[in-house]
C-alpha cells in the first residue's frame, strides 16, 4: 500500500502520515496486522489499535552513501558548497554543526529513486540514510562510511519494525507476540516515552541512542537540536533494570503493548524516557523544538 509519508512531513508536521493507510486498513478487517518502521509510528495510536510485537532491532545508525565509482569515506573531503541529500530535520541539524560548508538539502522517494539521483540523475553528491534500509534491502555494499551516535544521535525507534494489530484481536496477539524482542521492546519503550514527554515527532530535530547490558543496565542520550546547527541541549542517564517478578499482561504505553514483559522492567524503562526528557526540558528543550519547528517550515525544504 502507498502511503502519504513521503510528502515533505517536516513542513506538514503530521507525524502519522506514513500509517494511516495501513491503519484504516487495519480497523476496517481488510488486513490483520500491518508491519511499519517503528520510527515512523506515532506515540498515540487510534485507541482500538496497538503495537503487539518489535522485532529484533538493525543496527539504527545513519549511514552517508557516496555516487558508485567514489573512493569516498567522509563528509569532511567534500569541497564547500556540495549538496548533501536527507530527508531529516534531525541528520541536517546535527551535521550542519560539524560540516558548516556543505549544503544539506531534501531527498524524497524511495531507496532506489533516492539511488537513482544520487548516481546517474548527479542531484546530489552524497546521501544520508538509515544503515537498517540499506542492509534489509540487501544494499549494504553501498554504505561508505557510517555515522557514529557522538555525531549523529539516531530517530526513536531506527532501526526496528513494529507490528501493529487490532487490540481485541486474541488470535493475532497471541501470534505475533512470538516475534517480540525484549531487548528491542525495552529500548524503544524508553525512547518513545522521552519523545512523548518531549511532545516530539518526525518534525523536529530530536534524536537519541540506547542501549540495554547484560548486567541489566537501560542507559538513554537524547538530544534536541536548533534547525540550522547552532544550539543543541544533549543529555543521558541509565538505570539498573530490576530482576523480573511479575510478568505483565495487557497493559499499554506509548502505543506498545507489553503481554511477556517483566512489569518492573517497563515501568523503569518507561520512567527513564520520561526523566530524561524532563532534563532536556528544564534547559529549554520546549523552546528550543518549538523554534526548531518553525525555522524548518520557514525553509520548507
Amino acid at each position: 500500500m502507498r502511503s502519504h509519508g513521503n510528502r515533505y512531513i517536516h513542513v506538514l508536521g503530521d507525524k502519522s502520515l506514513f500509517t494511516t493507510e495501513l491503519e484504516e486498513a487495519l480497523i476496517e478487517g481488510t488486513v490483520d496486522l500491518a508491519v511499519h518502521s517503528l520510527k515512523d509510528v506515532p506515540t498515540k495510536l487510534p485507541e482500538n489499535l496497538c503495537i503487539g510485537a518489535i522485532l529484533e532491532r538493525e543496527d539504527p545508525s545513519d549511514a552517508v552513501v557516496f555516487p558508485i565509482g567514489s573512493s569516498l569515506t567522509s563528509l569532511a573531503k567534500l569541497k564547500a558548497g556540495a549538496k548533501i541529500g536527507t530527508s531529516s530535520l534531525r541528520r541536517i541539524a546535527q551535521l550542519r554543526r560539524k560540516y558548516k560548508h556543505l549544503d544539506f538539502v531534501s531527498v524524497r522517494g524511495n531507496l532506489n529513486t533516492r539511488l537513482d539521483k544520487l548516481d546517474n540523475k548527479k542531484q546530489y553528491d552524497a546521501l544520508v540514510l538509515a544503515v537498517s534500509g540499506l542492509r534489509r534491502l540487501n544494499m549494504a555494499d553501498r554504505i561508505s562510511c557510517i555515522l557514529p551516535s557522538e555525531l549523529c544521535l539516531y530517530a526513536v525507534g531506527q532501526g526496528a519494525l513494529a507490528v501493529e494489530i487490532r487490540r481485541n484481536d486474541d488470535v493475532t496477539q497471541s501470534v505475533v507476540q512470538a516475534l517480540n524482542n525484549r531487548m528491542t521492546a525495552l529500548r524503544c519503550l524508553a525512547e518513545r516515552n522521552f519523545m512523548m514527554t518531549l511532545e516530539g515527532g518526525c518534525s523536529v530535530p530530536l534524536g537519541v541512542s540506547s542501549a540495554l547490558s547484560e548486567s541489566r543496565i537501560l542507559s538513554l542520550k537524547g538530544g534536541v537540536f536548533a534547525f540550522a546547527g547552532e544550539e543543541s541541549i544533549v543529555e543521558e542517564s541509565k538505570v539498573t533494570l530490576t530482576i523480573c517478578s511479575q510478568i505483565r499482561q495487557q497493559e499499554m504505553h506509548v502505543g506498545i503493548l507489553c503481554p511477556g514483559l517483566c512489569a518492573s522492567e517497563v515501568n523503569e524503562a518507561v520512567a527513564l524516557g520520561a526523566n530524561l526528557a524532563q532534563k532536556l526540558l528544564q534547559k529549554g528543550a520546549k523552546e528550543l523544538l518549538e523554534k526548531a519547528r518553525e525555522d524548518a517550515r520557514q525553509s520548507i525544504l
